[in-house]
């Protein structure tokens, strides 16, 4: 019994590591003006992509309605292993 605790309590600690987190937009492609930037590191899974717009667009600044791709970049962007991929989106009304 145990055993099986403990393989539940690992196996949901690894299922929500991979789930989309917000994240800075330090580094990231110059960002024009009158627009807010939001970044989210993922894992690059497919099926996550209206998720991880969705997250974006919840830390957009009141009165965005939408989030558009502005920049893209897996190498050195303060995400963790399990998302090493970061997408930085433009908040837009």
């Amino acid at each position: 019994m145990k055993k099986l605790i403990v393989f539940g309590l690992l196996l949901t600690v690894t299922a929500c590591a991979n789930s989309p987190s917000i994240t800075n937009s330090d580094n990231v492609k110059e960002i024009p003006d009158g627009y807010e930037a939001v970044s989210v590191c993922h894992s690059g899974e497919p099926t996550e992509k209206k998720e991880i717009e969705q997250l974006a667009l919840a830390e957009c600044p009141i009165g965005a309605r939408n989030v558009h791709p502005w920049d893209f970049d897996w190498f050195m962007n303060g995400c963790p292993l399990t998302k090493r991929k970061r997408i930085t989106f433009l908040c837009t009304q």
